[in-house]
């Protein structure tokens, strides 16, 4: 019994073509190329649109905070009145308003005449985030005798 041995060939740059081997790629391995750029391009962008938001969302806050304080400012500035009102502030500041409650001011169930406890609620609301900031202060409108 006669045993052949098989002679394998090896495969080298010299005879690679001569044996019926293309270099390069398979469609099905450049699809799957293609996809996995598309999903980790897909996610990159989204990480972009999430963090844009996440800066305006931060943005929003600081607004709110400087829009209070200017509010609180124009209170101390003209005739104190008590009650509830609302406002804008304007086309400078479109997506804000305001909500204002002037009630008369107590420290330790105590009243003061001419001390006024003011709750401001700043609301802002856009396409994809909608809160508020809420702030409770103090003013005091003076007699005229301490002008």
């Amino acid at each position: 019994m006669m045993v052949k041995l098989l002679k394998r060939k090896v495969i080298t740059k010299k005879n690679f073509n001569a044996i019926g081997l293309k270099p390069g790629f398979t469609l099905l391995e450049v699809m799957i190329g293609l996809a996995l750029t598309a999903l980790v391009a897909g996610a990159v962008f989204q990480a972009g649109v999430v963090y844009s938001r996440k800066i305006a969302e931060g943005r929003f806050p600081q607004i709110a905070r400087a829009l209070a304080w200017k509010r609180i400012v124009e209170l101390e500035s003209m005739p104190v009145t008590m009650g509830k009102s609302s406002g804008d502030f304007g086309s400078d500041f479109p997506i804000f308003s305001y909500q204002q409650e002037i009630t008369r001011g107590e420290v330790r169930n105590y009243r003061f005449d001419g001390l006024y406890k003011v709750n401001l609620k700043i609301f802002w609301r856009s396409d994809y985030v909608n809160d508020f900031l809420e702030t409770e202060t103090f003013i005091v409108e003076y007699p005229e005798k301490w002008q």
